[in-house]
């Protein structure tokens, strides 16, 4: 073995992953100026041929986006590396990370391992706490129940963090990039999505506003690796 050979550093790594990312912003940033500038402009003419020229470019500009788009979803797909979580353990970690000493577990779920990248799902539960902890929600409930009514089988493990407002139509949609820059709903989707399930808003049997994220359970995944 070459011992000359540069060792590779995990700053390194971080700081190529921040290259590649912004490199990915800034296309994203440049497309989505041409597309909204394109758009204005056609609403402000009156020559319908010209905005339908105008229309045309805004259409291919969107498609270049969802392109990027595409290719940076199947790059974070890659790149995960699922295991079996507690997220039990996860939870508790992440109240105790961020002092969220208002918000109560209700830890009823017999079985809550899921399958899944432990990065992803620690980031997403962290986010979940943290949005519990702005909207004033005292309880994050855990329970086994099957992922829609059409099944029989508690194979999956609900979230349930209430009593929050009613959310509102930007928010019921999980917008990757909210107003204020926030994308954590939109991440605590996507790793639901990841682990087989998925996030909505609902209400509950007492007419409480609750976020709801379903996620399989690890003993009923598909093709679930060995350990």
């Amino acid at each position: 073995m070459n011992s000359d050979r540069p060792v590779p550093h995990a700053d390194g790594a971080a700081e190529t992953l921040g290259q590649l990312v912004g490199r990915f912003v800034h296309d994203l940033g440049n497309h989505l100026g041409v597309t909204l500038s394109t758009v204005e402009l056609a609403a402000k003419i009156a020559d319908t041929d010209q905005q339908r020229q105008l229309l045309a470019q805004a259409v291919d500009s969107i498609r270049t986006q969802r392109a990027l788009l595409d290719r940076m979803a199947a790059a974070s797909l890659s790149s995960q590396r699922p295991e079996r979580c507690d997220v039990h353990a996860l939870l508790r970690a992440a109240i105790t990370r961020r002092g969220a000493t208002g918000l109560a577990i209700q830890a009823a779920a017999s079985d809550a391992i899921v399958h899944c990248d432990p990065a992803f799902l620690a980031r997403s539960i962290e986010h979940l706490v943290a949005f519990g902890q702005a909207v004033g929600a005292t309880t994050l409930a855990t329970t086994n129940a099957p992922a829609t009514r059409y099944r029989n089988a508690d194979d999956s493990l609900v979230l349930s963090l209430f009593p929050i407002a009613e959310p509102d139509e930007a928010t019921r949609a999980f917008k990757p990039f909210a107003a204020d820059g926030s994308c954590a709903l939109a991440q605590i989707h996507d790793t639901a999505r990841r682990a087989g399930g998925f996030a909505v808003f609902a209400s509950d049997a007492d007419g409480r506003h609750v976020l709801r994220v379903v996620l399989r359970l690890a003993a009923h995944a598909q093709a679930l690796p060995a350990a």
